[in-house]
């Protein structure tokens, strides 16, 4: 379990922060705790340390923040560019290894991993699962670039490993158990939040310890 600040941020800044948890922060005031949110296969909880009330800076307070958030922008858009150009270049039947080696890129295999997994080395994006998931021997790359964790990233399907049934059948009890217990955290995290709205509803809520506190 580990702890991030993410600092301040408005509905309209480009930080790299999943959107549901950025709604759910924004959503909050200060000193509140969210429900417990599920991001992929991970949990998260998030309270507010500090709020701003909106207002119209002097040029002189953000002008540092602008010329920065403009310089990012537009490596973001050049990334993306090019990223498409070697997405074509290799849809059109460029040799993988030789096109990554010509434009200085890293190529690293994830080994096999289950399905509903995120790719192992790659980073953990809804779009990234769903992209793997749509590709295939007859379309071995993603249809777009994939945004992940700050960064842009193609993969190219290599092979796809068929379930051992000896070794299913043997393991078929701890596959029940897994999903199980996955139901089991999913029931216990709506009991969890329905405690906590009803709670703040009837005025019993406080928080007693910070969580960087009880971690």
């Amino acid at each position: 379990m580990s702890l991030k600040e993410t600092g301040i941020f408005s509905a309209a800044d480009k930080v790299d922060l999943d959107p549901k948890l950025k709604d759910a922060a924004l959503s909050l005031g200060k000193g509140d705790v969210s429900p417990v949110l599920r991001i992929g296969e991970t949990f998260a909880v998030l309270q507010v340390q500090e709020k701003q009330e909106a207002r119209n800076p002097e040029m002189k307070e953000v002008e540092a923040k602008v010329f920065e958030a403009a310089r990012r922008e537009k490596q973001k858009e050049k990334a993306s560019a090019k990223t498409k150009d070697l997405l074509e270049k290799l849809r059109q039947g460029a040799e993988w290894k030789s096109l990554m080696a010509r434009e200085g890129l890293k190529i690293e295999e994830t080994g096999f991993f289950e399905r509903a997994m995120d790719p192992p080395k790659i980073g953990s994006s809804e779009d990234l699962r769903k992209a793997v998931q749509g590709s295939g021997p007859k379309n071995p790359y993603p249809e777009n670039p994939i945004f992940v964790n700050g960064k842009y990233a193609i993969f190219r399907f290599k092979e796809k490993k068929e379930i051992d049934q000896a070794q299913f059948s043997a393991q078929k009890e701890n596959f029940r158990l897994s999903l199980l217990q996955q139901k089991q955290e999913r029931v216990f995290t709506g009991w969890l939040d329905s405690l906590l709205e009803q709670a703040k509803a009837e005025g019993h809520f406080k928080m007693y310890k910070e969580a960087n506190e009880i971690l």
